[in-house]
């Protein structure tokens, strides 16, 4: 896709009926309560934060019960470990989470087909999640309670889980299918192939990638390992795709000019056993001048709990009815236990060490898959910027319209103070202006609202729109964008 809008842009869209009229598909705007008042902050990098009591009351809610405190991304939950389980925060109380970067899996909506999507680990748009704090008695809030820890004698250490480990390739955007006509004409859809890749693999280059200190675990029970690798063409050429794993050919297959591959492939029981793999994808066209492209390469595999030296670690567990025993090597803790955060079923351990320095933990039953978090001797981010948030309610009769004008604050005035905006929609409900219903939309609320916060994210203006379509009282007859059209690559 060659370019799209990203916040605004001076056009007109004629929307030829209503057909999101009782579609069940989200908006995306469910997790909002319009009565209340929210507190928004952004974060960029994942990892452990904080938000301490002093901070709540500069908001104003030095004086809410810490069991009424409620965190929000992406339409979900953020579980909060918090220093009391309830009551008032004292002056050295705090809340304390575990918050991750934005990504692409709210991209995935965007695609004609959501399998062209090569993989979703990284957002088109931006790396910074938007999170939203209120204070709401109404739901049931989710916590990280603090779990027992007591290990008796004779326990049987679960001796491996499934662990994944790749590269997931951000060297340059991909612009996806073409057309060749006299120059490349991109689908004007987010099409096959399109979003984050690898560099260019011109005719028989070769890319190859090193995985070292795997610790695998290759005992009773362990699958096989697996290799996904995702390509895709990018010259109107047909091709050959070798993947090679250790040196042994695991396939060649044929990928035609600028179409996708989602290969899983099996490997050898004992490919792992050198503690390392090296996987080399190849381009056979003789062609030099051919390009295809890498969307990720990911192994997976049974896994010793030996975390290599790292002070955090993300890993899975299934769900279990029974208590699960852990001991953990290869954690940098400097003497201090870590934490262990079941982030799904929101538990929070206090590990134990032993005179070899492992880890060791029992985990309770949990009904659900457990992401595991530990953390060893690394202290939580302090945040202490927030924006107030009010969110305005586009269902209430005097917010709705049938002619849509949608465009940023920075564009309502003029340097002199006159609101070319309201001027415009005056115009636009007038009878030399069509005589339509016309409000103003600001785009910052339809981000906020219709695309979790997501800056410049395109799902905030075609939600809103779906939205407008389907609880609007009058049909919608246009909608304005007012503003700046940029390529988002």
């Amino acid at each position: 896709m060659r370019s799209i809008l990203l916040a605004v842009c001076s056009m007109l869209l004629l929307l030829l009926g209503s057909p999101e009229k009782g579609a069940t598909q989200p908006f995306q705007n469910e997790w909002i309560n319009y009565s209340l008042t929210y507190q928004k902050f952004r974060i960029g990098q994942t990892g452990l934060y904080r938000i301490e009591q002093p901070a709540l009351v500069a908001m104003g809610w030095g004086q809410v019960p810490v069991e009424q405190f409620v965190l929000w991304r992406n339409g979900q939950q953020v579980p909060l470990y918090t220093s009391q389980p309830s009551g008032l925060l004292p002056a050295n109380g705090f809340m304390e989470f575990w918050a991750e970067a934005n990504d692409g899996k709210a991209d995935q909506r965007l695609y004609r087909v959501t399998d062209h999507q090569l993989h979703d680990t990284w957002s088109l748009f931006t790396d910074s999640a938007s999170f939203f704090l209120t204070v709401d008695a109404s739901v049931t809030p989710q916590r990280l309670r603090s779990m027992s820890n007591v290990i008796p004698s004779g326990l049987t250490p679960v001796p491996f889980f499934i662990h994944r480990t790749g590269s997931y390739y951000r060297e340059r955007i991909n612009e996806g299918l073409a057309q060749l006509a006299g120059s490349y004409l991109y689908s004007s859809a987010f099409d096959q192939g399109e979003g984050w890749t690898s560099s260019d693999l011109s005719g028989g280059q070769v890319r190859s990638e090193q995985y070292t200190n795997l610790f695998a675990f290759s005992g009773a029970g362990a699958p096989v390992p697996k290799l996904m690798v995702h390509v895709a063409g990018n010259a109107p050429n047909n091709r050959s795709v070798e993947i090679r794993a250790g040196g042994t050919l695991l396939q060649t297959q044929p990928l035609s000019q600028f179409a996708y591959a989602k290969w899983n492939l099996s490997l050898a029981a004992d490919a792992l056993s050198s503690g390392g793999l090296t996987v080399s994808v190849s381009n056979q066209q003789t062609v030099a001048s051919d390009r295809m492209v890498l969307g990720k390469i990911e192994l997976e595999y049974a896994r010793r709990f030996h975390f290599g030296g790292a002070d955090r670690f993300l890993f899975y567990l299934p769900s279990s009815s029974v208590e699960r025993y852990l001991e953990i090597e290869g954690v940098t803790h400097a003497g201090v236990a870590p934490i262990l955060y079941d982030l799904s079923n929101g538990q929070r351990y206090q590990t134990l060490l032993d005179a070899e320095g492992r880890v060791r933990v029992l985990l309770q039953p949990a009904l659900l898959e457990r992401k595991l978090l530990l953390i060893g001797g690394q202290a939580a981010q302090v945040l202490n910027a927030f924006s107030q948030r009010q969110f305005i309610d586009y269902s209430q009769p005097a917010r709705q319209g049938n002619y849509l004008i949608i465009s940023h604050p920075a564009l309502e005035r003029t340097a002199g103070g006159v609101s070319v905006l309201e001027q415009y929609r005056q115009f636009r409900s007038s009878a030399a202006g069509g005589s339509y219903l016309a409000n103003i939309y600001f785009i910052d609320q339809l981000e906020d609202q219709f695309a979790y916060g997501i800056k410049k994210h395109p799902e905030s203006i075609r939600n809103f729109v779906r939205f407008a379509s389907a609880r609007f009282a009058q049909p919608l007859r246009s909608v304005f964008l007012i503003g700046k059209g940029v390529v988002y690559t």
